[in-house]
């Protein structure tokens, strides 16, 4: 079938996947411990009204 060869050559089927060696151990731990954190601040002004 045509179309599949135009697939096969393109490389859409098996495309290879960009990998990004890491550096900087420590903030990516860092930000691994913060991905579940969250931060809610209140002002006093709101609740008063």
């Amino acid at each position: 079938m045509p179309y599949k060869e135009r697939i096969r050559r393109s490389g859409a089927i098996h495309k290879r996947q960009n990998h990004y060696r890491l550096q900087n151990w420590s903030d990516y731990n860092q930000s691994l411990i913060n991905r579940g954190d969250l931060t809610l601040w209140f002002y006093e002004d709101l609740h008063h009204n």
